[in-house]
């Protein structure tokens, strides 16, 4: 959100005053000229004839943005899979998955929801995965580590992972965004 909202609130800005989307939003970025970002071109046709950009136009623009963040926050989410992975594959215990049986004792509503994701996730498989990471959730490493622990195949978790958070949530997020 750090960076994707910035980045957006740019692009609604240099349209609204291009009166298009005849612009480079990316130029920012990478090493490139930073006096060419945002900035408008000649040879804008996109605005509408009332000198207004059309919604869909600009969250267009900003949607290759986003769908990246959201890929990149789905690879964040390997590591707590992996280490629990390769502890069940080692045969060692693991504390955060101790830590998960103990939730199933206590009746308070946050370690009950706890659960209910969980179990939810384990029913669900591939899309249940979807479904976790497809929504604002700051609890999805330890969705990342039952998976682990339950040794599902890391085309499975970071496939789900990627299309929860790269092209449904981050998606979500732009059209709010913009």
């Amino acid at each position: 959100m750090l960076f994707t909202f910035p980045h957006a609130f740019k692009t609604v800005r240099a349209a609204e005053q291009c009166a298009g989307v005849g612009f480079d939003s990316n130029a920012n970025m990478w090493w490139r000229d930073e006096a060419l970002a945002f900035a408008c071109t000649e040879n804008d046709s996109s605005g509408g004839s009332d000198g207004e950009t059309a919604y869909l136009d600009v969250l267009l623009k900003t949607l290759p943005v986003f769908a990246l963040w959201g890929v990149g926050t789905a690879l964040g989410e390997v590591p707590p899979y992996f280490v629990s992975y390769m502890a069940r594959k080692a045969g060692t215990s693991n504390a955060d998955m101790a830590e998960i049986n103990d939730l199933r004792t206590k009746t308070n509503i946050v370690s009950r929801m706890q659960i209910w994701m969980l179990d939810f996730m384990e029913w669900g498989g591939f899309w249940g995965i979807v479904a976790m990471a497809a929504w604002p959730n700051a609890a999805f490493d330890m969705c990342g580590i039952v998976c682990g622990h339950l040794l599902f195949p890391l085309w499975k978790f970071l496939g789900a992972t990627i299309i929860g958070k790269g092209f449904i949530k981050a998606p979500l997020q732009a059209v709010v965004f913009v």
